[in-house]
């Protein structure tokens, strides 16, 4: 008897699955796939595979859980910043809600801090209104829903203008909470904090670079004293830059030395990226001044360390940190005619 029931289960099951084939073939294919999966174990019957309700600097959590973080990029222009935060019925573009699916929702805005030279707006439909400095002087946007149907998402635009039309102001964080009404088909709540900044010009991605030590050295001079120390140096590069959630976001830059000083460590993982990217690189590549370089792939507001050795000459051309940064530099990197093996 237990057979017999494994068997017709299992033919249930085989049901199942045809009926998800079937119903790719007649629907469009990888979006009907995309959208059902068999779920129920004692039947195999393709149900639709969730409700999406999901914003772009925020995410879902709960009531006491923390806010997302997300660094919105973008330039200035004119005397006023703007950007959009959307609430979206979508995950990905195959995967959507219903037509007849209809999330209602309340948005909620509010500053981390009082701004001090520039005044921050939220706007929606033919509405706008400034937003307030805490939870309890918070921007409510009632009455609010998206549709499904096709992949939608509804824009809310932060504008922030600085007093007196100028660009030049400290940003502080933008904190949004979105929760579906009640009685809605699902129960949710996003929740986001937008640090914002400005984009770094291509030509200053690297916010700082330099030889760096464990030990805190006030002074040049002290900072100059622990280097001397160290068997091996670790040059250090920030970058700022842009961050975008769908698009590549990397920059590469040129790290070029003078080879008399320092001598890359061939085991360091900047290098080996370099020779994996770089086809048939068996050492470091010369420019046309004489210095070696290789390229080195960044993301935006990230670290990236690179170990080296001192050189033949190091002792004779390194008395400082002044002069120490004179032999090795990084910049954003642009191919030229003029360079060789």
């Amino acid at each position: 008897m237990i057979h017999q029931r494994k068997k017709q289960k299992d033919k249930i099951r085989k049901i199942g699955v045809v009926f998800i084939v079937l119903l790719s073939l007649f629907a469009g294919g990888s979006y009907v796939y995309a959208k059902y999966y068999s779920q129920s174990a004692q039947a195999g019957i393709a149900i639709a595979s969730g409700i999406y309700f999901t914003a772009n600097y925020a995410v879902a959590t709960n009531e006491d859980g923390e806010f997302f973080e997300s660094i919105v990029k973008s330039d200035y222009q004119g005397s006023e910043f703007s950007f959009d935060f959307e609430v979206r019925n979508y995950e990905n573009n195959l995967l959507f809600n219903e037509s007849g699916v209809v999330i209602p929702y309340t948005l909620s805005f509010w500053l981390g801090e009082e701004p001090t030279d520039a005044t921050y707006t939220i706007k929606w439909a033919d509405q706008s209104k400034e937003i307030g400095v805490g939870k309890e002087n918070k921007v409510e946007i009632t009455g609010q829903s998206i549709s499904g149907g096709s992949a939608l998402s509804n824009h809310y635009t932060i504008s922030i203008r600085p007093n007196g039309g100028s660009v030049a102001h400290k940003a502080v964080p933008v904190f949004v909470q979105v929760c579906t009404e009640a009685g809605s088909i699902v129960n949710r709540i996003l929740k986001g904090k937008m640090i914002l900044n400005n984009i770094a010009r291509p030509e200053s991605f690297i916010e700082s670079q330099g030889f760096v030590v464990n030990k805190e050295a006030v002074s040049d001079e002290e900072k100059f004293k622990e280097i001397e120390k160290l068997s091996e140096l670790t040059y250090e590069i920030r970058t700022v830059g842009e961050v975008l959630i769908s698009d590549e976001v990397t920059e590469e830059l040129k790290l070029s030395w003078d080879p008399s000083v320092f001598e890359i460590d061939l085991f360091d993982n900047a290098y080996l990226d370099w020779k994996e990217r770089t086809s048939g690189a068996t050492e470091p590549k010369t420019d046309a001044s004489g210095w070696k370089y290789i390229t080195v792939k960044v993301m935006p507001y990230s670290v990236e360390n690179i170990g080296f050795f001192r050189g033949q000459e190091y002792t004779t051309k390194v008395t400082s940190m002044e002069t120490l940064d004179n032999f090795i530099k990084a910049e954003k990197y642009q191919a030229s005619s003029e360079e060789t093996t």
